[in-house]
């Protein structure tokens, strides 16, 4: 089983749509487990001052190409982990995801943290896993017991992401550590909920 890690690599929607095809390549989609894309802007969202603390979106989803053709090679690989963290994923584009998760028969665990998809987007998300093989939202594999998402530049977003993934009994139902520190998961202190899981924060 072989693990792709194309994280930073400042992958486009272009870029996206060269790696679909080569994960449609029957020797290619026989053996990768893990797809990681973390901080790759696939889906052509328009960002003003980005990487400040002025970061401003301008404009999410502007360019789906790329994803739309991902989505239909996940849908008959044999990927067992895809991590999107941080790729300005939309609500356009987690509704591709969402319909392309259905069909993943072996996908276990999918890190969706630090994207820009909403509420709605979430339980878009919730609604795609019901009856299928994931176990994580957050990226956790099975059997671990500490999680570390410090410094991530989490929202209160991500919060109830991983307060969801508390309530369907994931791979976090393990967890006995988290840690949550350096992230603004509260909106400095006026959004508290998610906050009551059964877990030791720091």
């Amino acid at each position: 089983k072989e693990n792709i890690d194309l994280s930073s690599k400042n992958l486009g929607p272009a870029d996206l749509t060269l790696v679909a095809a080569w994960l449609q390549r029957p020797e290619v989609s026989a053996v990768v487990a893990r797809l990681t894309l973390d901080g790759c802007e696939i889906t052509g969202t328009k960002i003003k001052y980005k990487g400040t603390p002025m970061e401003e979106i301008e404009q999410l989803d502007a360019d789906l190409g790329g994803l739309t053709s991902l989505c239909s090679a996940l849908k008959t690989s044999k990927i067992e982990s895809l991590s999107l963290q941080k790729c300005y994923l939309g609500p356009e584009a987690l509704a591709l995801l969402a319909d392309a998760i259905k069909f993943m028969a072996v996908l276990t665990s999918i890190n969706c943290l630090a994207n820009n998809f909403g509420d709605d987007g979430l339980a878009t998300l919730l609604t795609a896993i019901e009856g299928t093989s994931v176990r994580s939202l957050c990226g956790l594999t099975e059997g671990q017991t500490v999680a570390d998402f410090s410094k991530q530049n989490l929202k209160p977003i991500d919060r109830k992401i991983i307060a969801a993934e508390f309530g369907f009994q994931g791979f976090i139902a393990a967890v006995a550590r988290l840690t949550l520190s350096g992230n603004a998961i509260t909106n400095h202190g006026k959004d508290l909920t998610g906050l009551q899981a059964p877990v030791s924060y720091t």
